[in-house]
């Protein structure tokens, strides 16, 4: 149970369900909490003692105690340091009486406001101490980022702090190479490595005793006699001398006689031996063999051997083991087999696998990869051909177990960068040992698996695509219901909306047609109807492939529809989406619209008439203006959840890295679509391609690449053979003039052939400036990138012979089209081969307009009225491509020739060719800038700490992991693919990268116009990029001290509603106001709305507390006087009356009238009533005391009713019975709906503005637009008022909306006046004087 309200106190911790039914015979043995710790960490120990006592009350029911009882028993549990503590309290007898109130005491004194960015600080200096156990860390870590308010990245943040603040390097290094670490995740790790470790002590322990053992017996079989203690000099056979053990002169010396190190060559034996003694020795010898210690060491941690081992001799290790992954046996590391180059054809077998390296030198070197091996070996011969630096390695010996058991000393180790034959694309940092011997160069495991060459398998996927479409065979079968998903149609206000009778049909299609209506009714899309209907649209038929098909004609209806307006993604967001995926699946819905059920109020929208009676749709049919959007909407919210796919109205698009991956993730999308109950077309699906055409565009396993259809209408031009073909191409090239850079020099050569009295000669001249003009039309700026949210044009043509097509936005070519003409189509009439080149166009450009609002341009005439009326209407042999574009709703207004020459090119002078069915183009984006400022790039970018790096890494590739790159550029790691190089410069899509030394002046030239923060990041973005570019704008333009002393008046806070007084004349306001040459004290009562003015002689105190005195006698003694802070009111003769007449005095903020708004509002009624009576000359006293008697309200009354509960008598007629005492009732509850609903008002415009601390650096405005710098000095207890220090050192007294955040630095500016240290400034009334005065300035004195 939660504790009643006199325990709680602002955030009470949760009581535990175990505590809140805690048997009786339990209670007596808890104890309360124990005491307060205040020498420790105050906040902790406050924050633990109340969540405990909260505890304890609960379970020991002593919230059912009484108030004093609780407050007892808190008392005696919190210690007596704590009540020392609490006894300095000031707190008020109803304070003391109150445990709540008590608590939230102690809460302000043990736990004040905490400054979290000081606990950010102390969060970011926690490391884990020497022998501190993790848990114990954790603890410490968690509880100080409670403190932080790092809210939604708490549990990321304390997972930087475990990385970074844990002892383990090794451990430190497995965290950081986990992409997605949770807190979990880590703190189970790192609790697993210290286990680990603690068992890793105790079995190194036994170890060492084994060894011990193990290095006796070993002695023995050496000598026959058990080994003494090691002399301390030995005979080395490296140097030739004596001396202690590994402290050999010769260690890591090349020999100057052989070139091998570790012995010098005054001991060196290859004169005396003929060939290397590495090779397996024959059995005789092994008895000669020396014992080595099998004690096993970390590779870093590698002992060199005795300088007594002799060199010469072989070591015997095939009793030996070693852990394979990051141990070697006394300095040993195995491989599967190294193979001699003499022997090279000898031994290795057919089923090698090699692999060439490109090297440093660019020279090619075969290596073998042998997954058997530890390591990786080079010859001694290729790595001095690559003079590298030889480093000494921890590795002495590499054995070979496979390829004759022979041993190899190890010379060193290198380090090299390289790239293999068949992965041009990446770098590797590969590390080989050095052997002397003329060996094949070997990769070994480790190396395999980092350069990709093989992969661990731990899951065969045996399943083909076959089995998967047989598993889901019913999803491929018949027609879909999505029930789920059913369509409301949407109309507009006041639709209009027609009945059309039906159409009568040829007697020989009445046959066929019924037979198909009857088809569609048994699929259950339509169904007979006889009952009333809004609309009844025409029925539609046409013969198609030999069928009869017939559809609705929803002209009329479409006109009355809401549009859904679905958001669509981009080609670019769905590119960055799949940019990894390799293999790809594709999905076609059959008859996708035929699949979306209708309502039963839909159902009557979609009748259409025949002469069998009507019939309702219940499927949604081809042509409602609204269908794509609907169907795509559906599709997106199926698969929303699926960051794997990618939705384009009835096309749906699945990717994956793998396979593998695309089966399981086509096998769910499969699971979706038949439990949504849609169906797919099995001839249009495509499973597990490389490579898909999508949205216009073409992906793979390349990623997102340019369709070539695309502009093959431009590319399939012929050479202009006549002068009227020569026109005409030229006509197109100056319509897009506009795009094109120097097009008069470039049509030059082609201009001369339409000079008059010249002969027509193609020659090379015209030739090559044909192709270049073929070459811009296809190329940027001429050709754009198609823009999903932006409205799409289509311009056709259509001539004897063939078809043209442009598809434009903002009036931009997107892409080209053209078609030849069967010779079937040569003969159909003109408007028949227009409504072709209609439909060509719609078909061919399917994706790039289906769903959306379309305009099509024609140069034929009929088209457009033929567009514009039902397809009934339409000549029977257009009814089919009408119908066939239907669904993309289109509006086709007419052009005249010339004024679109783009398709009538295409039609008319392109090679006859159909070319495939989709078409797009990408063309990259380079931004235009001048050569010196792409001279200034360039020399910036060179010299810049981070581009050169970041250059060379895009040109030669990026690693596949994070941690592969260098330090510098890994925050570039994951826009990587969109980073390119041209000229010298970065590119991040069509954005410069701006180098270091160059972004203080383009922040310079973004700030130019003092433009704010949006503007100012707006305008960068359309150019350029770094990183943290948005919080360097907001940083200068926030610091711009320009724009910082020039704001606009902030913006006005929520009204604060002043207190409702219960009584007349509880508060009461007055203010002194000027008309004319007099001055005038006003008094307001705040209950009753009483007003009365006085005409003061003098403005100092006085005459004011004169005034007031008088008013006060009359009504009583107020308990609050507002006024401003005028000398009349601020003076202490002012604050002694205001003592002695026992009243509160407050006084409303400088500059700041609505914070004594009941004074200013009543201040221009007087002058308003004095004004009017000054200019007719009438009595003000008579026309106050109408004022007075006037009603405000029927519930509020008048102001004298209210004050004095009855009417003042007037001139006018009055009944005596109307000047009795009536009092008027429930006044505070009308002066609160009133206010409220005055708030209401002015709160519209309002903005709720944070708070200011004390000491905080702000801005203070100084007239309408001046701001100045200045610092929170005292927070004063009136709402929203504050003293600030300006930086000529004066004090001033501010209310909030006068105050503004700032990021601007505090200083005070020397100064040799004398600025009083509690200095205010005063109303504007105070200002007045009733003489001229002369200006008294404030005398300096020296500061003795």
């Amino acid at each position: 149970m939660a504790p009643p309200r006199n325990l709680r106190h602002q955030v009470d911790p949760p009581v535990p369900p175990a505590l809140q039914a805690l048997p009786a015979s339990l209670v007596a043995n808890i104890r309360p909490p124990p005491s307060i710790n205040v020498h420790g960490d105050r906040a902790e120990e406050w924050t633990l003692f109340d969540q405990q006592f909260t505890w304890f009350a609960a379970a020991t029911s002593l919230t059912n105690q009484p108030e004093p009882v609780q407050i007892a028993v808190f008392m005696s549990s919190i210690g007596p340091e704590a009540v020392k503590e609490f006894n300095s309290l000031k707190l008020s007898p109803d304070e003391l009486s109150s445990l709540s109130q008590i608590r939230s005491a102690l809460q302000h004194r043990f736990a004040p406001k905490v400054n979290y960015r000081f606990e950010r600080y102390q969060f970011n200096k926690i490391i884990q101490e020497p022998e501190e156990k993790f848990d114990k860390f954790l603890t410490r870590v968690m509880i100080r980022a409670k403190r932080c308010q790092f809210g939604t990245l708490l549990d990321d943040l304390i997972v930087d702090r475990i990385i970074f603040g844990i002892r383990d390097d090794q451990l430190r290094t497995k965290l950081l190479d986990i992409d997605s670490l949770t807190l979990a995740k880590a703190s189970s790790m790192c609790r697993n490595a210290e286990a680990c470790s603690e068992q890793v002590k105790v079995v190194n322990a036994d170890t060492q005793q084994k060894c011990q053992s193990t290095a006796s017996i070993a002695a023995i079989q050496k000598s026959g006699k058990p080994s003494s203690d090691p002399p301390k000099n030995y005979n080395c056979k490296n140097c030739g001398s004596s001396h202690p053990w590994r402290q050999c002169p010769a260690f890591n010396q090349i020999c100057k006689s052989c070139g091998k190190r570790n012995h010098l060559a005054s001991v060196c034996k290859s004169k005396q031996q003929s060939k290397p003694a590495h090779f397996a020795p024959s059995t005789s010898e092994s008895s000669q063999r020396p014992v080595f210690k099998a004690q096993h060491k970390n590779v870093a941690e590698i002992q060199t051997e005795s300088p007594d081992s002799p060199q010469d001799e072989q070591l015997f290790v095939n009793a030996l083991t070693t852990d394979m992954s990051n141990q070697c046996l006394d300095g040993i590391l195995y491989v599967n087999s190294i193979t001699v180059s003499q022997i090279q054809n000898k031994i290795s077998g057919g089923d090698s696998w090699y692999e060439s390296l490109c090297l440093p030198n660019n020279e090619i070197s075969r290596l073998k990869l042998d997954t058997g091996a530890q390591c990786n070996v080079l010859p001694l011969k290729i790595a001095q051909k690559l003079r590298a630096q030889i480093r000494h390695s921890s590795v002495r010996r590499i054995v070979s177990y496979g390829d004759g058991n022979f041993h190899l000393e190890v010379l060193g180790e290198i380090n090299i960068k390289a790239r293999f034959v068949s992965r041009r694309g990446r770098i590797f940092d590969l590390t080989f040992l050095i052997v002397a011997e003329n060996v094949s160069p070997i990769l070994g495991l480790s190396s395999c698996l980092d350069c990709g060459f093989i992969r661990r398998v731990l899951e065969i996927d045996t399943e083909t695509w076959s089995e998967i479409k047989a598993q889901y065979q019913l999803v491929f079968a018949g027609l879909g219901n999505a029930e789920k998903f059913p369509y409301d149609i949407v109309l507009i206000d006041n639709p209009k909306l027609s009945i059309c009778p039906a159409r009568r049909i040829p007697f020989q299609l009445l046959a066929p047609v019924k037979k198909e209506l009857d088809f569609m009714e048994n699929l259950k899309v339509i169904k007979s109807i006889t009952h009333p209907t809004p609309v009844v649209s025409p029925m539609v038929i046409m013969r198609k492939g030999g069928k009869i098909k017939i559809g609705i004609d929803p002209y009329e209806l479409n006109k009355n529809l809401k549009r859904h307006h679905h958001p669509l993604k981009t080609v670019e967001e769905i590119a960055a989406t799949i940019k990894n995926s390799k293999f790809f699946t594709v999905l076609d819905c059959y008859k996708g619209y035929w699949q979306i059920p209708l309502t039963k109020r839909t159902q009557d929208y979609l009748t259409f008439s025949t002469p069998w009676g009507r019939y309702s749709c219940l499927r949604l049919p081809y042509g409602i203006a609204s269908a794509p959007e609907i169907f795509q909407r559906i599709m997106s919210s199926l698969f929303q959840d699926l960051p794997y796919v990618e939705i384009s109205m009835d096309d749906i698009l699945i990717h994956a890295c793998t396979e593998e991956e695309l089966k399981m993730y086509t096998r769910t999308v499969l699971h979706r679509i038949q439990e949504a109950g849609f169906k797919l077309n099995p001839q249009k699906c495509i499973f597990g391609t490389s490579k898909v055409r999508f949205l216009g565009h073409i992906f793979s396993n390349k990623g997102l690449c340019p369709d070539p259809t695309k502009i093959d209408g431009i590319l399939a031009l012929k050479t202009p053979s006549t002068v009227a073909e020569l026109q005409r191409f030229l006509g197109s090239v100056t319509y897009l003039g506009k795009f094109i850079e120097n097009l008069s020099e470039l049509t030059e050569p082609l201009r001369k052939l339409l000079k008059k009295d010249v002969v027509w000669e193609w020659t090379e001249e015209q030739n090559v400036a044909f192709e270049k003009l073929k070459k811009v039309l296809v190329s940027k700026p001429v050709l754009k990138y198609y823009d999903v949210n932006k409205p799409v044009l289509l311009s056709v043509d259509a001539s004897s012979k063939a078809l043209g097509a442009v598809l434009l936005q903002d009036r931009q070519p997107v892409a080209y089209a053209t078609k030849a003409l069967t010779d079937s189509q040569t003969y159909l009439p003109q408007i028949e081969k227009e409504a072709l080149a209609v439909r060509f166009a719609c078909e061919k450009f399917h994706q790039y307009i289906f769903g959306k609002e379309l305009i099509i341009e024609t140069d034929h005439k009929p088209l457009e009225s033929i567009f514009r009326k039902p397809i009934f209407m339409a000549p029977p042999r257009l009814k089919r491509i009408l119908l066939d574009v239907l669904q993309y709703n289109p509006s086709v207004i007419y052009k005249k020739g010339k004024e679109i020459p783009l398709p009538d090119m295409l039609s008319r002078d392109c090679i006859n060719q159909e070319p495939p069915t989709e078409t797009d183009l990408e063309v990259l984006v380079v931004l235009p800038i001048s050569a010196p400022a792409l001279l200034e790039f360039q020399e910036a970018t060179t010299s810049d700490p981070e581009l050169p790096l970041l250059t060379e890494t895009i040109l030669h590739g990026w690693p596949d992991k994070i941690n592969e790159v260098p330090p510098p550029i890994r925050k570039y790691f994951n826009f990587r693919e969109d980073l390119s190089v041209h000229q010298n410069l970065v590119l991040k899509s069509d954005q410069i990268v701006v180098p270091l030394s160059l972004r203080p002046k383009m922040l310079k030239l973004i700030h130019q116009g003092h433009l704010g923060t949006t503007s100012c990041i707006n305008r960068a973005r359309s150019a350029l990029f770094w990183l943290g570019m948005t919080e360097d704008i907001n940083r200068f333009v926030t610091t711009c001290e320009v724009c910082q002393s020039t704001h606009k008046r902030k913006q006005p806070e929520p009204l604060i509603t002043k207190p409702i007084p219960q009584r007349p004349w509880e508060i009461v306001a007055t203010d002194i106001f000027q008309l004319g040459t007099k001055h005038f004290l006003l008094i307001a009562d705040s209950y009753s709305g009483f007003v009365d003015y006085k005409q003061l002689t003098t403005l100092t105190s006085y005459p004011v507390i004169q005034a007031l005195k008088y008013w006060f006698s009359i009504h009583g003694i107020p308990d609050y006087l507002d006024s401003d802070g005028g000398p009349q009111f601020s003076s202490a003769e002012f604050a002694a009356f205001a003592k002695s007449w026992h009243f509160t005095h407050r006084i409303s903020s400088p500059h700041y009238p609505q914070s004594n708004g009941l004074a200013e509002r009543n201040v221009a009624t007087v002058k308003n009533i004095l004004m009017k009576c000054a200019k007719d000359n009438s009595d003000p006293y008579l026309a106050l005391l109408n004022w007075r008697n006037t009603p405000r309200s029927q519930t509020l009354q008048s102001p004298n009713e209210r004050l004095m509960s009855r009417q003042t008598k007037t001139l006018l007629p009055v009944s005596s019975e109307n000047l009795q005492p009536k009092i008027v009732s429930n006044v505070p509850d009308s002066l609160s709906a009133a206010r409220q609903q005055q708030k209401l008002y002015a709160d519209r415009r309002a903005t709720p503005q944070p708070s200011f601390q004390q000491g905080e650096s702000v801005l203070v405005q100084e007239g309408s637009r001046y701001w100045v710098r200045g610092r929170i000095v005292e927070v004063l207890p009136e709402p929203r008022s504050y003293k600030v220090e300006t930086e000529s050192g004066q004090i001033f007294r501010r209310n909030s909306s006068f105050i503004r955040h700032s990021s601007l630095p505090f200083f005070r500016k020397p100064t040799s006046n004398y600025t009083s240290a509690n200095q205010t400034d005063q109303a504007p009334s105070s200002s007045i004087a009733s003489r001229p005065r002369r200006t008294i300035k404030p005398p300096q004195r020296l500061n003795l």
